[in-house]
């Protein structure tokens, strides 16, 4: 056996966190050792190891929020993502169907990688986790709720319908205008809506830059409702 050497290069990425790095926390199994070189994460085979044909690797979430913004992420089952050799670029959004482990209570283990060992190391491995996409449903109050609000994006790439009037449960008022489509969830989103009416000489506007999703989603219900998330963000007009 060779001195102590590099058997796997991983790199890791997030719709949610880019440019920055995902908070997850790489563990190896007895014989390897983990090392953090830049922007990848080194598996490292000590000297003397025996190395089997496959090895399985442990992505855990350093934070829950990362469980509650990535895409295909389950509560009661840790997916298991098989790699064959040569499969390098891995796009982690939906539950694998390759098999899967039951979770235990505070089990933060976002997925489990069964990776198939190169035959001359190391290998280079990108898994790119998909962010989640929610529905963006601003709940408007305050005094300067009007009947012709409408939210507006300056790029047109979102739009939004008008739900109409509803009730906050501490009994107040409120109006609720929602994203037409789902929009993924963003540590740094790049969406800035503005909240504006028609006046007579053009829009007035009420809110330059709304504020964004935050992580804490919930199932719509309802018939046609599936797997549909929503983001509810409340904005008081004064």
């Amino acid at each position: 056996m060779m001195p102590d050497h590099v058997v796997i290069r991983l790199t890791l990425r997030h719709d949610y966190y880019l440019p920055d790095l995902p908070p997850l926390r790489l563990l190896a199994p007895v014989g390897l050792v983990v090392r953090r070189i830049g922007e990848r994460l080194v598996v490292i085979a000590r000297d003397g190891a025996d190395l089997p044909e496959r090895v399985t690797l442990t992505l855990l979430a350093q934070s829950p929020d990362l469980c509650r913004v990535t895409q295909g992420y389950d509560w009661h089952r840790v997916p298991v993502l098989k790699l064959a050799e040569g499969e390098d670029q891995v796009r982690f959004g939906t539950r694998p169907e390759d098999g899967d482990e039951a979770r235990r209570m505070g089990d933060w283990r976002v997925v489990l990688l069964d990776v198939a060992l190169a035959a001359d190391p190391p290998r280079d491995i990108e898994v790119h986790f998909s962010a989640v996409a929610a529905y963006w449903a601003y709940w408007l109050t305050g005094r300067g709720l009007r009947d012709d609000i409408r939210i507006v994006d300056p790029h047109d790439a979102a739009q939004f319908d008008d739900l109409g009037p509803a009730t906050l449960p501490d009994g107040r008022e409120a109006r609720v205008i929602r994203s037409a489509e789902p929009l993924a969830l963003r540590a740094r989103p790049t969406e800035r809506f503005a909240l504006q009416y028609e006046g007579q000489f053009g829009p007035v506007m009420l809110v330059p830059v709304l504020p964004a999703a935050g992580v804490n989603t919930r199932k719509l219900t309802g018939d046609g409702a599936d797997d549909r998330l929503q983001a509810d963000i409340y904005v008081t007009l004064s």
